[in-house]
């Protein structure tokens, strides 16, 4: 059995002219049942490794890079230099990549969901794109679950309002008789609470990263040069570990692009 493992990245509701965040990405981790206690353990140690300050603290991908400070969440991350910040993130990823953790991602650009919207329900009729795009990442690990012959259980972040519609929306979706096709998955949602998950922690990270790399290249946003050439190196790393993420989104030549960019990062790295 693989079990999925998601959180999402961007999300402002019905906001879909939100320019700040222009994308919205819902990332899975698909983890084997047999290496789930191993996995788990290991990640639980090498975070407090890499920052003690984890230990008592969610991953939370955006405060990190934010170097944000929370009493009431017990962290602070101002203490810490830019490098160190993200010397940090990229030891978070290290661990991603070294165990080969395959990774599913809905991506998608707000405007354009929106103009979508307008044309098949009209500019009146809102809806979140949390939901939409569940429904999309549902269906590509069920694709998964059919071509590995196995079961699996999705969890994500406990966010209640969306707990009545994440799970309406397998009973119908109305977007031109697009069909969720869910066989292999037992539950279709359970929902956890991030601080107490590991894994959905990892999601965290990879959908922060599929976020800034889509926020990069359509809208140019991350002006400190250190920071924005950070979020494509990571790209660059999950990329090979995406199961068909972000097929018809952007061209191959544009990878390409990116790739000589980030040799070139790592040459005079």
């Amino acid at each position: 059995m693989y079990l999925m493992y998601a959180d999402e990245s961007g999300n402002t509701g019905t906001d879909l002219d939100n320019k700040s965040q222009p994308h919205f990405v819902i990332a899975g981790i698909l983890i084997k049942d047999t290496d789930w206690y191993d996995l788990n353990y290991m990640f639980k140690k090498r975070k407090i490794q890499i920052c003690p300050d984890l230990a008592s603290t969610e991953v939370h991908t955006t405060d990190i890079f934010s170097s944000s400070k929370s009493e009431k969440k017990g962290y602070n991350f101002r203490k810490y230099s830019l490098d160190e910040i993200l010397d940090i993130l990229e030891k978070l990823v290290d661990f991603i990549v070294e165990n080969k953790i395959p990774i599913i991602g809905a991506p998608m650009q707000k405007n354009g969901f929106k103009s979508y919207c307008n044309e098949i329900l009209g500019p009146s009729f809102k809806i979140d794109p949390y939901l939409y795009n569940f429904v999309r990442l549902s269906n590509r690990y069920n694709n998964f679950l059919i071509e590995n012959n196995s079961n699996g259980m999705i969890f994500v972040d406990e966010v209640r309002d969306k707990v009545t519609d994440v799970n309406s929306m397998y009973e119908k979706l109305f977007f031109n008789n697009f069909e969720c096709n869910t066989n292999n998955i037992i539950e279709n949602v359970v929902f956890v609470q991030s601080q107490h998950n590991n894994f959905i922690q990892l999601a965290d990270i990879c959908a922060f990263y599929i976020n800034k790399f889509f926020c990069i290249r359509f809208n140019k946003l991350i002006k400190n040069e250190k920071k924005r050439n950070h979020c494509l190196k990571m790209y660059m790393r999950l990329r090979p570990l995406m199961l068909d993420c972000c097929n018809n989104y952007i061209a191959d030549d544009f990878f390409k692009q990116i790739k000589n960019e980030q040799e070139a990062i790592l040459r005079d790295s």
